[in-house]
């Protein structure tokens, strides 16, 4: 069977104009992508503390609660109104940027995954296991080491309640991690009633007290000039 001879060929198909103008739009369109991911993950991180905010470390958070028996902590900073209040935003950031670090320390070991829901508060979740007491211990302890910057140390504390999500609890992950929230918040305000002499205060520090009853002066952090 005679075949038709070949015509010689002097080019690809991808040296083309209308290739080489589609290979560089899915070059485009692949860096649009990553510049959305990076964009989507700043959104996901708090700039501060580089922790996750609160949308992401629930969504991170169900996942472990989905997989067993898990612990949820919620930590409330005292003391760390009265830093911006008297030494301003500037150093009150550093003390956040710093806690979040040395939360994230804390997580790694224990294969926690933390986040800032706001303000001076965060949140823990990690899997149960034994020695809770002390890993949450030595959390505090963490948080309470004193703060270095712009020329003066600054101490804050710190009040964490406990909530449990038990793996036989009814519900979905969501629903066990809302109920297991709302346990660790009840439990952070009572710890929080105990560092301010028994006086229960709101979420800006502020006393909840009769209306006969004169709101306790706030709490100053300790202040050290540095020579």
């Amino acid at each position: 069977m005679l075949q038709a001879p070949h015509a010689p060929h002097s080019w690809a198909p991808w040296q083309q104009p209308e290739t080489e103008a589609l290979w560089a739009r899915i070059a485009h369109l692949e860096a649009y992508a990553r510049e959305l991911e990076a964009e989507l993950d700043r959104a996901r991180h708090c700039p501060v503390t580089g922790l996750w905010t609160r949308g992401a470390w629930e969504r991170e958070a169900r996942q472990i609660v989905a997989t067993g028996p898990a612990v949820v902590l919620l930590a409330d900073l005292d003391g760390f109104k009265p830093v911006n209040d008297r030494y301003g935003h500037d150093t009150g950031d550093a003390v956040l940027r710093i806690v979040g670090r040395r939360i994230t320390t804390w997580c790694a070991s224990l294969k926690a995954v933390a986040g800032r829901l706001g303000g001076d508060e965060f949140a823990v979740v990690l899997p149960a296991g034994p020695r809770l007491a002390g890993n949450v211990d030595d959390l505090r302890e963490a948080v309470a080491v004193p703060v270095r910057h712009g020329g003066h140390t600054v101490s804050v504390g710190v009040s964490i309640g406990i909530g449990r999500c038990r793996s036989g609890w009814s519900g979905d992950s969501a629903a066990r991690l809302s109920s297991a929230l709302k346990s660790a918040d009840e439990a952070m305000y009572r710890e929080k009633a105990v560092h301010h002499g028994g006086v229960l205060r709101d979420r800006r520090g502020r006393p909840v007290a009769r209306p006969d009853t004169a709101p306790e002066p706030a709490v100053v952090p300790a202040l050290v000039i540095e020579g």
